[in-house]
């Protein structure tokens, strides 16, 4: 992620299986080189090819440096042969949007596309060599990142440098937006099953209803022989609960996992955590 101020580097290893979708963070990194740190420390001075050349040069030597400790640390993961590259920031989409030679930036285009590295490269290479006023120009560019855009070049060949992937995926939308995804499709779950909870309950009050006053007797405990009172009242009770016949049913260990999912829905406490533990003892999954 290429910003203003910083850019961070996020080593992430793909979820396993349906169940765990969500990507593992391996290692990280953030420097304090962005687009306008790094062209406000190297300076501006482009007056001719060679000027233009060694200010390029210089801004990729100064990430470079920055990103050694990280690059040391990711460098057995970077031999691997599937490696992939995902870019969420202006620089990457300005530079999508010349790669598909856009008259004017489309979203729709951009975000998701996956650019060859090499070509990336050819355009940071032309970007590095043109004027102020050429660069400003090109479609996507103009004259408020016609300053920038090289500096977003510089970081962008520091990172394939470091992580030679053969190509690179393009993602408009940053982590803020993946955030609040996450958010409000964990509340849609919640909602899902917090309304197939209230169906279940209604579809047993009325069973419930329609089998009141009937002579079926209730289960009772075979031998209460070694059992106090209260133990077998309270097998007698688990016998005869609905909510322990669906919780064995759909594989919950306790009647409890329905209060949770309840509490869950109203609350979100459980958003997005992929392991829970549950503390306690038997009998009662609360105690």
């Amino acid at each position: 992620d290429i910003g203003g101020g910083s850019t961070e580097l996020v080593l992430v290893e793909a979820g396993g299986g349906e169940v765990s979708r969500v990507p593992r963070i391996l290692d990280w990194q953030s420097v304090p080189w962005g687009v306008v740190s790094l062209t406000d420390t190297v300076g501006r001075s482009e007056d001719s090819e060679a000027a233009r050349a060694a200010r390029f040069a210089r801004m990729k030597q100064l990430v470079t440096e920055s990103f050694a400790p990280f690059a040391q640390r990711v460098a057995s993961a970077a031999r691997h042969g599937d490696i992939r590259l995902l870019g969420t920031s202006g620089t990457v989409t300005t530079l999508a949007s010349l790669y598909l030679e856009l008259p004017s930036y489309d979203r729709k285009a951009v975000d998701g596309l996956i650019v060859p590295a090499s070509a990336m490269r050819n355009i940071s290479a032309r970007l590095s060599t043109m004027t102020p006023f050429e660069r400003a120009t090109l479609p996507c560019i103009g004259q408020d990142r016609a300053d920038l855009v090289v500096a977003g070049c510089a970081i962008l060949e520091a990172i394939l440098d470091l992580w030679p992937a053969r190509r690179l995926g393009v993602a408009d939308r940053g982590i803020r937006e993946g955030i609040l995804r996450s958010i409000m499709a964990a509340e849609r779950r919640s909602e899902r099953t917090l309304r197939s909870l209230y169906r279940q309950r209604g579809a047993q009050r009325r069973r419930t209803r329609m089998t009141r006053g009937t002579k079926e007797p209730g289960k009772r405990v075979k031998t209460a022989k070694g059992r106090t009172a209260s133990q077998v009242r309270w097998l007698e009770r688990q016998l005869n609960d609905p909510y322990v016949r669906q919780a064995k049913a759909e594989g919950y260990r306790s009647r409890a996992a329905y209060k949770l999912i309840e509490l869950d829905a109203r609350f979100g406490l459980l958003r997005g955590a992929s392991r829970v533990i549950d503390l306690g003892i038997a009998p009662g999954g609360w105690a």
